[in-house]
């Protein structure tokens, strides 16, 4: 797509707002719909990735709906939640690694309410049940990322990515973006304490803003860090690895633009800055 494309795509998050996930719906929705209109032959997998520490309190809040399928969560407490749905542990590497013949993500039982509401036939009451089990990322998980085969195709895709981002660093994801992507995406705001991660981003949550975390309260924030960790081992090592990749990118884009290239797109043709300063724009509409 070009500039324009992008930019109206854009402007949907603006006039629906931020946080509201309809506006990347929208913004999805427009970028495909151009490039149908466009007559494009490819189309290329991005994603962002946020570590566990600041996503699991997000799959906390919102278990009432996307858990219906056990009401009893709708009343536990956030430590209790880990050791009743297993099923939202490692969920980047269940997303990033699923398989047809794998049990990591059955198809349509991410948001469960819906799986446990959508059917009632006994093939289907059998999906949910060993969706609930969750058995074989459990047993995935306890072998840890040397040995899982899930983990392994994890981070076979990311690698594949022509671009992905890290929801902590927003900043250098949109430089990357528009570097990979040859866009101009301009200034994108976003709140500070979205780069807040690991165990500080949990305490965030365990700790009520405002208040002063005592003995107590950091000890038993300490214990569910340890517990979250031990449950999301996958995940943890795919952030690890995501991070040695993306600082490579990044380091690789930034030589690039010191040899003065203006963009990278989808790292097969450069576009040099001797072209003229819109000279990104002028490349996208001669080849689109």
């Amino acid at each position: 797509t070009n500039e324009n494309d992008l930019s109206l795509a854009l402007q949907q998050i603006h006039l629906t707002g931020f946080g509201s996930h309809s506006a990347y719906d929208t913004v999805e929705s427009t970028l495909e719909r151009v490039a149908n209109q466009n007559g494009a032959k490819e189309f290329y997998m991005v994603t962002t990735l946020r570590e566990p520490g600041s996503y699991a309190p997000k799959w906390y809040a919102f278990r009432r709906a996307w858990d219906a399928v056990l009401p009893e969560l709708a009343g536990a407490n956030f430590e209790e939640w880990l050791d009743l749905a297993p099923w939202r542990m490692n969920i980047l590497t269940r997303m990033l690694g699923v398989q047809p013949d794998r049990l990591a993500m059955p198809e349509g039982l991410l948001y469960t309410k819906s799986g446990a509401t959508s059917g009632g036939s006994t093939e289907h009451d059998y999906e949910v049940d060993v969706f609930i089990k969750d058995e074989y990322m459990i047993k995935q998980n306890e072998l840890g990322p040397k040995e899982s085969e899930v983990y392994a195709a994890a981070v076979e895709r990311l690698n594949e990515m022509v671009h992905f981002g890290l929801f902590h660093r927003l900043s250098d994801t949109w430089k990357l973006m528009e570097h990979t992507f040859c866009w101009t995406m301009g200034y994108q705001s976003y709140r500070p304490d979205k780069e807040i991660t690991g165990y500080d981003a949990l305490k965030r949550h365990l700790v009520p803003p405002g208040q002063e975390a005592n003995a107590t309260d950091e000890a038993t924030a300490r214990r569910i860090w340890n517990k979250l960790k031990k449950k999301n081992r996958l995940d943890l090592a795919l952030m690890e690895e995501a991070e040695r990749i993306f600082d490579q990118r990044l380091a690789k884009m930034q030589r690039e633009r010191a040899d003065g290239i203006l963009c990278n797109f989808l790292g097969k043709e450069e576009v040099r800055c001797a072209d003229g300063d819109d000279a990104s724009d002028k490349w996208l509409r001669r080849h689109f």
